[in-house]
């Protein structure tokens, strides 16, 4: 009897990593492994101005990335976008997802939210990873805020997409 819960539990447990195994990589799942080597960002940006591409480094998997805005001055809402670099000619295209898996320009994310954003640079074969913020405030201000190409485990709040102008 138990030599065959043995037999039957093992060969349940094959067919559940050959069934595993089989199936398609969703760009937007949420894993809990991940590469948290943030970027450390403070930069004064005027009312509707965006950053610079802040480069990230590598993107080896199809984790979210990770953004945390830590604190402000004078900054209450920025729009990022992430973007997916090509490592021969440094040339970047908007990889940015919402968390219903839609390609949007940049996602909102208010000051003291930590977030993931979904994209699809890895999967696009982008092995680069970078970011730009914009101000969406009236006035100009202090964003300090920190950011990882792959997403950080415990940070599971969805950015809501950017309305339409």
């Amino acid at each position: 009897m138990q030599i065959t819960k043995k037999l039957l539990a093992n060969g349940v447990l094959a067919f559940a990593m050959l069934l595993n195994s089989a199936l398609p990589v969703n760009a937007c799942m949420c894993n809990d492994n991940c590469n948290c080597g943030d970027i450390n960002i403070s930069e004064y940006l005027s009312s509707g101005a965006t950053s610079s591409l802040h480069y990230g480094g590598s993107k080896n998997n199809d984790h979210s990335v990770y953004f945390n805005f830590r604190s402000t001055s004078g900054i209450s809402r920025l729009d990022v976008a992430v973007y997916g670099i090509s490592s021969t000619d440094g040339s970047y295209v908007n990889r940015t997802f919402n968390k219903y898996c839609q390609s949007v320009s940049s996602v909102a994310v208010q000051s003291n939210s930590r977030v993931q954003i979904y994209n699809n640079i890895y999967e696009t074969g982008y092995r680069l990873a970078g970011i730009t913020v914009t101000n969406m405030d009236n006035s100009g201000g202090t964003a300090v805020y920190d950011w990882s190409p792959d997403y950080c485990a415990g940070y599971d709040q969805y950015p809501l997409p950017v309305a339409p102008v």
